[in-house]
């Protein structure tokens, strides 16, 4: 049965739709209208009314990056987190993820480390492919600053996060490797806040031109040097990540 309320909803849904790119799913987007529009849906109705008016996602689920083979497999981890993000010192606990970008025919993929304390992106490596190559190159940046009673870091349960050599070395530097539940993306809100933030602010912001691949990474590079080094934040007391680390490593170096 057709409801002028839907035919309403459409509009607004389309545009929000042509606002990310078409890159929100129904969940997504019954989400945004509620937090940014003030209108209750249910994802289930919203995606009915996507379905019908052709205004699905273009985003396709991702495939685990290559085959596990039983030699590179090591163990699925606990949640040891579970959605506690707080801390008490920089480097207690660390959130890593990889994000997708497409560029015309091509996808740009950033890995990257967030200091929960700080705020800091303390490691990142952007690469053409979602590979353990490129999660090993971000961790490489991080793995002698674990802190003595062990730092925790935390990822979905993605492919190269399995790598038992990635795993072994963690274990072997003092770090302490904690996994998402399946299908639950908050347990790692933190690091998927930052590419959020980062997409918002560069890929949809119509201010900046991105023309292709190169210049993509380009402008990835300067906004996570401007994230840490110019962008202050609220929880931070107003100053940015790294004046406000820098603050706290003096304060604990002097205890």
């Amino acid at each position: 049965m057709f409801h002028y309320e839907d035919l309403t909803l459409s509009g607004l849904i389309r545009f929000r739709q042509e606002e990310s790119e078409y890159t929100l799913s129904a969940k997504a987007m019954a989400k945004t209208i509620s937090l940014d529009d003030g209108q209750k849906i249910n994802h289930k109705r919203c995606l009915r009314i996507m379905r019908e008016n052709g205004l699905l996602s273009v985003v396709k689920r991702h495939h685990r990056a290559g085959k596990r083979t039983q030699q590179d497999i090591g163990e699925e981890k606990m949640n040891i987190i579970h959605g506690n993000h707080t801390c008490s010192v920089p480097f207690d606990k660390l959130y890593t993820d990889i994000t997708e970008f497409r560029i015309g025919t091509k996808r740009v993929y950033l890995s990257s480390i967030k200091d929960m304390y700080t705020k800091m992106i303390e490691a990142y490596s952007i690469g053409y492919h979602p590979t353990t190559e490129l999660v090993k190159d971000t961790i490489n940046q991080v793995i002698e600053k674990a802190i003595e009673y062990g730092t925790f870091i935390h990822s979905d349960q993605g492919t190269p996060y399995f790598n038992r050599e990635i795993q072994d070395r963690l274990a072997q530097s003092n770090f302490i490797q904690s996994m998402s539940r399946r299908g639950k993306p908050t347990d790692n809100s933190p690091i998927e806040s930052f590419h959020s933030i980062l997409k918002s602010e560069l890929v949809y912001n119509h201010h900046i031109q991105i023309h292709d691949d190169k210049q993509l990474i380009e402008e990835i590079h300067k906004f996570i040097f401007r994230y840490n080094n110019k962008r202050r934040q609220k929880g931070l007391k107003w100053l940015t990540p790294a004046a406000f680390k820098e603050k706290e490593m003096n304060r604990l170096s002097s205890l």
